[in-house]
């Protein structure tokens, strides 16, 4: 690792206010500390060595259930040898044939002059023998000479005594944690505080030369990948890394990417049970410290519960050793999210979110901001950061765009065939200015075709170098658009290149003309449809096939069937209760101070409105509840009531209306606000039936879900900064989402809503089957159940047709009465 000052470190990753910043370097450890001196180091050496030293204490004098349960100890290795009982963590040990304690795990009582010894004889536990007519203390003690061993004294010391002698050997005498007393330990701080004294004479730029030396000698980039026999590190290495860690609060930040491998035994240098864990709690401020046993804890509760995934020490390090996340005192999400989509691009198996979800518990958030938070988090970082900004790839500082943006970063070096640039020239933010303010008056929903369009023109621009136009004043057809000269680098030139269809330059031509009509230059479009690309013919007709009668009607039965209770939809309760993909319809929501659990069968509601009326199904999913309207409809009296939440409100776009037919009959009607085709559709006829149980969905909602202001009905999808120029309408969604990530309140998604349509077919396959045996029967015979002569029959009723060919009336029969006949009896 190489230290440097932060302000020249070329990795570092901060937020728009920069109050937050991550090390996302591989080797570069940013010191903090213009002013940074050896005697600095060496102060904070004496501070973890007391730290460790009063850390090792507390361990070994606390009995090991008591370790076991300490939330933070979750950290670190769970494989612990030994049982857990009562008894003191320093005194578990391998029993003998008699039971007795034979050795211990974590001392080392054999010494002649041992530190225990020494320690037992000074407060006269150490038996006293008198041999030759001199009285001594014997140096071993044997049962069959002495009556005592020296693991029996040990095992009959009080807890208060046990903690005394370790607190006395270990901090008060400071026996080196290199010596066999404290077995298994082996941290050399005396060796590596004799090296630090050596760089005392230097400067900071000599001080931070000899650091990533000394770095290199005992601490080798190799080293935490080991393994096998060369896994351990050497006792100076140890102390070296503690030292490490420790001044990352207020010295450094250790560079992220050392944490890349698994390598979450290497922190786990003293071998003592949830040692790790301890470490990681005492090293923290008071503030974080709190956090993190908060956090520990509600993990602990709810994992394996709830296949809540588990946090790592390796985790714990990204957030506190390589940011300064630990230098504010409450929770603040800004923090932890930097660091969550800086690792996200270089370790997609661990993540920091389960501590996240920890601190909301820990901290009791609101349910708003907690929504709000759980939105965030069930978006890609990446695709959140593209969503918000379209073009955020050009003006992102290398590395951030390289680690959010992986994918984008992937197609621009695909398609230029060149390594992604530093730094954008200055003629790219020109355009992409130009592009926003033209993208932005496009009237539609989707602008994923525009988008991508300019895509294609900004990396064609910037292949351009030097030669490249800079508005679309300098854009010339023979020049950058087509040219019938091969050799010329032209834009459907690069396109075809990349075997992208040519129908890409549709929308630039738009785009163009928009920029002409405001600037009224006179200019020829250097975009010539029918020459550039080829518009598709259309159909004329849709490609979709019709459902038959009979699975329609097999659908409807099954989709709406009754529970025992009388409750609609009994299929998605019984096939989805239980679902761990996702797709539970049974949520846990807050009501009043008081946590209660409903079940929501919205996506059957859905597919009950698309096989009842055929509507499509971003009409189905946008119904509006009438929250927002003055008044509501009474079903069984087909009656306009006054809606209490909003009286006074004019507003009509609920679901469920009333139509009149003729001059004095009213039935029901179906208020459709987004359609594909014009702003509003309204469906008169409404069936009774499927209108209570749309209200039946609407106060379920308002009880369980409830939501105080309306959606614009564009999915989360298409949403994006140029959404503004499109006009939708603001609806209270009936069938919104009530999983605790959809904070805009939106209703259900095409996902969940397709997953389970394929369910119910499946479902009713076999159904279909059996009453297709029904009605033709089950063959037993030889014979089959048409004739060869039945086909006319079918093939007639065509004839009715006005469109058929008249010689069809004629045929097979030369009297069309004897056919009539035919096709009656069959029937």
């Amino acid at each position: 690792m190489h230290f440097k000052l932060l302000k020249d470190c070329t990795e570092i990753v901060a937020t728009s206010d920069e109050r937050f910043f991550f090390n996302n370097s591989a080797d570069e450890v940013a010191v903090l500390r213009s002013d940074l001196s050896a005697s600095h180091l060496l102060e904070k050496l004496d501070e973890v060595e007391k730290i460790i030293r009063s850390g090792i204490v507390d361990t070994l004098s606390t009995p090991l259930s008591e370790v076991l349960k300490d939330p933070i100890n979750r950290l670190g290795s769970r494989n612990d040898q030994g049982t857990i009982s009562d008894e003191l963590t320093g005194r578990i040990g391998t029993p003998s044939r008699s039971g007795q304690t034979n050795t211990f795990n974590y001392l080392y009582l054999r010494g002649l002059d041992g530190p225990y010894r020494n320690y037992l004889i000074k407060t006269g536990k150490w038996p006293l023998f008198t041999s030759q007519g001199k009285k001594k203390y014997p140096k071993r003690l044997r049962e069959d000479r002495h009556g005592t061993t020296a693991n029996q004294i040990i095992n009959g010391l009080s807890f208060r005594e046990f903690r005394a002698m370790m607190q006395d050997i270990i901090v008060d005498a400071k026996v080196p944690l290199t010596s066999k007393s404290v077995r298994l330990l082996e941290i050399d701080f005396e060796g590596l505080r004799g090296r630090l004294k050596m760089l005392s004479n230097g400067g900071i730029e000599l001080l931070l030369k000899e650091l990533s030396n000394l770095d290199t000698k005992v601490l080798p980039p190799a080293a935490v990948r080991r393994s096998g026999k060369e896994r351990g590190l050497s006792s100076i290495a140890k102390a070296w890394m503690y030292l490490l860690i420790y001044g990352a609060q207020t010295l450094w930040k250790l560079p992220a990417k050392v944490f890349e491998g698994s390598i979450n035994t290497v922190w786990a240098f003293t071998r003592i049970p949830r040692f790790t864990g301890q470490m990681a709690s005492v090293f923290l401020p008071k503030e974080k410290h709190r956090e993190l046993r908060g956090v520990m804890h509600s993990i602990g509760m709810h994992y394996k519960a709830e296949s809540a995934r588990d946090i790592q020490i390796k985790e714990i390090y990204l957030i506190f050793a390589c940011s300064n996340y630990g230098t504010v005192e409450i929770f603040d999400f800004e923090g932890l999210d930097l660091v969550r989509a800086c690792i996200a691009g270089w370790l997609p198996r661990h993540n920091i979110v389960p501590y996240i979800r920890g601190c909301i518990n820990h901290y009791e958030i609101d349910d708003r901001e907690r929504d709000e938070i759980e939105a965030h988090l069930s978006v890609r970082a990446g695709a959140r950061a593209q969503s918000a900004d379209p073009f955020i790839m050009y003006r992102m500082p290398y590395t951030e765009a390289r680690n959010l943006l992986k994918a984008q970063v992937s197609t621009f070096e695909r398609h230029t065939k060149r390594p992604f640039p530093n730094h954008f020239p200055s003629y790219i933010e020109q355009w992409i200015f130009e592009l926003e303010k033209l993208i932005s008056q496009i009237p539609a929903v989707r602008f994923a075709n525009y988008l991508a369009a300019a895509h294609h023109w900004l990396r064609y621009v910037w292949l351009m170098g030097p030669d490249a136009p800079h508005s679309w004043y300098d854009v010339e057809r023979s020049k950058h658009i087509h040219s019938n000269d091969s050799s010329v680098f032209t834009l459907k030139s690069h396109l075809e290149k990349n075997s992208i269809n040519p129908k890409a330059l549709a929308p630039l031509e738009k785009l163009w003309l928009l920029w002409e009509r405001e600037n009224q230059t006179g200019r020829v479009c250097p975009f010539q449809n029918k020459m550039d690309w080829k518009n598709p013919e259309k159909r004329g007709r849709t490609h979709r096939r019709s459902i038959p009668d009979l699975i329609v009607e097999t659908l409807i039965e099954e989709n709406v069937r009754e529970t025992k209770d009388s409750e609609p939809y009994a299929f998605i309760r019984k096939c989805l209760l239980s679902d761990r993909s996702g797709n539970n319809i049974e949520h846990k929501t807050r009501v009043g101070g008081e946590i209660k659990t409903a079940q929501y069968p919205l996506q059957a509601a859905i597919i009950d409105c698309i096989l009842h009326l055929g509507m499509r199904s971003s009409s189905a999913r946008w119904l509006d509840s009438g929250q927002g309207d003055g008044k509501t409809v009474d079903i069984d009296r087909v009656e306009y009531v006054e809606n209490p939440v909003n009286p006074d409100s004019k507003e009509r776009n609920g679901a469920l209306q009333i139509m009149q037919v003729g001059l004095d009959k009213k039935v029901l009607s179906l208020l459709m606000l987004k359609n594909k085709t014009t702003d509003l559709h309204e469906i008169p006829y409404l069936p009774e039936a499927l209108a209570k149980r749309l209200d039946y969905i609407r106060m379920l909602q308002e009880e369980f879900n409830p939501t105080s202001e309306p959606t614009q009905a564009i999915d989360r999808k298409d949403k994006n900064k140029f959404s503004e120029a499109t006009v939708t309408a603001k609806i209270y969604p009936l069938f919104r989402d009530p999983s605790p990530r959809n904070s805009d309140k939106a209703p259900i998604s095409t996902d969940k809503l397709s997953r389970y349509w394929h369910r119910l077919l499946k479902h009713c396959e076999p159904i279909v089957h059996t009453k297709r045996k029904k009605i033709y029967g089950e063959n037993t015979s030889f014979y089959p159940f048409f004739d060869v002569n039945d086909n006319p029959s079918g093939t007639f009723t065509l004839s009715v047709s006005p469109l058929s060919p008249h010689f069809l009336n004629r045929a097979f029969h030369q009297q069309l009465f004897s056919f009539l006949s035919a096709i009656r009896a069959q029937s």
